[in-house]
């Protein structure tokens, strides 16, 4: 992305095909199990009274409000966002700055990943299905725009509580999971289609 200048879309198309193929291939398609009982800290321990997957989400809050707010780089990553050519005018290396954003990007999804792997104990390349319909929900309902240059972590960390409270109220309500879908699908382009005119009208 940051060096070919592949469309993003497509690259998380492809690399998405590709980390399943060779998923699949590795485990066969089944669940893995017997991990290191130390490996359950991550997603089910403790530090005092506090879960440690609530204190590695805080940290990861701060920390990023912190850098988006109060650094360089963080004033870069929104320049580019909004217009990459007039943030390349302006003296900001848009390669380096896309690449460290990407980088970023995937250690917080391994994070994730490995906090998941933890809580279950268990190893399945289905464990975190549709997951990223819910990232992008999360996002658009917290104020992200989808064009770049636009939103903050407060943003998205409401978009998450958001969704977590809709998932959980049509879990309760029964509604079938492909129902679920299709109500965060339409959750998304409404959100979408609000960004899209409110920048139209500014």
């Amino acid at each position: 992305v940051s060096r070919v200048g592949i469309p993003p879309l497509i690259v998380t198309l492809g690399m998405c095909a590709i980390t399943k193929g060779a998923t699949l291939r590795i485990s066969g398609g089944f669940t893995i199990t017997g991990l290191p009982k130390s490996l359950g800290f991550f997603g089910q321990g403790y530090i005092e009274r506090a879960p440690v997957p609530a204190i590695i989400f805080g940290v990861s809050i701060a920390v990023t409000y912190f850098v988006l707010n109060y650094t360089r780089f963080g004033r870069s990553a929104y320049a580019v966002g909004g217009n990459r050519v007039s943030a390349s005018l302006c003296g900001i290396n848009v390669p380096k700055t896309q690449f460290l954003a990407y980088v970023i990007s995937g250690f917080t999804a391994a994070v994730a990943g490995i906090i998941l792997m933890s809580r279950a104990m268990s190893a399945s390349m289905f464990i975190a299905a549709n997951l990223e319909l819910d990232s992008i929900a999360s996002c658009v309902i917290g104020g992200i725009s989808l064009a770049g240059g636009r939103g903050n972590i407060i943003g998205a960390l409401i978009g998450v509580i958001i969704i977590g409270v809709i998932n959980n109220g049509m879990n309760l309500a029964g509604i079938p999971h492909g129902m679920q879908d299709v109500a965060k699908g339409a959750i998304i382009i409404i959100a979408v289609a609000v960004d899209v005119f409110r920048t139209r009208r500014g």
